[in-house]
């Protein structure tokens, strides 16, 4: 065989095998289009509420803020306490320069002890009277009795010319004097009962007790006494300053429990009622915690119009501080039994709004009613019943009766 036989010999079946190559080839892309599945994600259409989440931003606050004042004015003597330093309800913070208090009080005690000596000495001589007095009365009595019998025999004998005149006048006259006596002393005796006098002595008595009872307030009152437990967190005067009822000696916080403020809108208020519980979060300790909704104002903020909120939070550890950023997560709870179908399964084209329902290893496409959307869920009016399945991920690239294969990781 020549070269150039040999050459196109060769050339002709290079020729062949690329041809067959060729439609090979060809014929296999065919068959791969013809059976391509898609993966996807699925999830299942359920009934239930649409609670719907509405974060709102809140700024901490404490529990409890006070200002310590002092009642008396005065030069401040002695103070207590640190600043961030813990105190108890009842402990002394500062104390005021006491001389010219305690002095009082020393006065106060002198003059109770001399008006409860004149109630004893008064009392005692009372007693004396009485019983002297009504001696006397009775001695009067019975020289009265007497000079009255002496009077009824002198008068039967001056009858009987026994006596003269002037002797009867005798005896008459001495019954007189023995009646005046009589009233005297009887007089003396109810003088003796009377207690006008030991009323005012006693009245005495009870104001120099309440002369000295207002003595040891005010003294007591020089102690400056923390009202509640919590940190100082600023001091108003140093030892030596004058203080009065109007300056501020200190000032206590707790932050062991922390209120929450923030604002609601009035579209807003059905997402939160008093004593519910609600989600908190806080980004710069990337941390969750429960709270408890306290306060809701039935009355708008002038300004703002919307409504102030109160949301408590347990902080026993003091991590939270006053003015941090707190993120409330306020669901509505009043909504009705739905049809509920995830958000990420809803595809948009304009103003249709579709899914994929899966049937089997194909998929329908299937245009629904949406009522109401929210962040994770939509409840639907239209086009989708309980546990039928959706697809929620890889629908972007389906079409209608298109294959497809289920990945783990779906929500069914």
């Amino acid at each position: 065989m020549t070269y150039m036989k040999k050459l196109g010999y060769m050339f002709g079946i290079l020729l062949i095998f690329t041809l067959v190559a060729s439609a090979c080839s060809t014929t296999t892309v065919t068959t791969s289009e013809e059976d391509i599945v898609i993966p996807v994600q699925v999830a299942n259409v359920e009934t239930g509420q649409l609670k719907e989440e509405k974060k709102i931003i809140g700024s901490a606050a404490p529990n409890l803020q006070i200002s310590v004042y002092s009642e008396l004015s005065g030069k401040l003597a002695e103070v207590r306490v640190k600043k961030g330093g813990k105190v108890e309800k009842g402990q002394i913070i500062a104390v005021l320069n006491q001389g010219d208090y305690n002095n009082t009080v020393i006065q106060a005690e002198a003059q109770l002890k001399s008006a409860k000596a004149n109630l004893a000495q008064a009392e005692a001589g009372r007693s004396s009277s009485i019983v002297q007095t009504e001696n006397q009365w009775k001695q009067a009595k019975a020289a009265y009795d007497s000079a009255k019998i002496n009077v009824d025999r002198m008068k039967s004998l001056y009858e009987e010319e026994a006596v003269s005149k002037q002797q009867l006048e005798q005896a008459e006259n001495g019954l007189v004097q023995a009646e005046v006596s009589l009233n005297i002393a009887k007089e003396s005796y109810e003088n003796a009962n009377r207690t006008e006098n030991l009323a005012v002595i006693r009245a005495q008595l009870e104001t120099a007790q309440a002369g000295l009872n207002n003595a040891k307030h005010n003294f007591d009152k020089t102690y400056m006494k923390a009202p509640a437990s919590g940190t100082i967190v600023q001091l108003g005067a140093d030892v030596g300053e004058l203080v009065s009822p109007q300056m501020p000696v200190a000032t206590i916080i707790d932050i062991q429990t922390i209120i929450v403020n923030a604002m609601l809108s009035e579209d807003e208020l059905k997402y939160a009622q008093a004593g519910e519980e609600i989600d908190t979060y806080l980004n710069v300790f990337d941390q969750k915690q429960k709270g408890t909704v306290t306060f809701v104002s039935p009355i708008a903020d002038t300004q703002t119009k919307n409504y102030p909120i109160e949301v408590q939070l347990n902080n026993q550890e003091e991590t939270i501080k006053p003015g941090m950023i707190v993120e409330l997560s306020l669901q509505d709870t009043e909504t009705a039994e739905e049809v509920l179908v995830p958000v990420n399964a809803l595809v948009k084209q304009g103003e249709e709004v579709f899914v994929f329902v899966v049937n089997g290893d194909t998929v329908e496409k299937r245009t629904i009613r949406i009522k109401e959307e929210g962040i994770e869920k939509a409840s639907i009016i239209e086009g989708l019943q309980e546990d039928e399945v959706v697809v929620v991920k890889g629908q972007m690239n389906l079409e209608d009766g298109d294959h497809v294969r289920i990945l783990d990781g779906g929500g069914n």
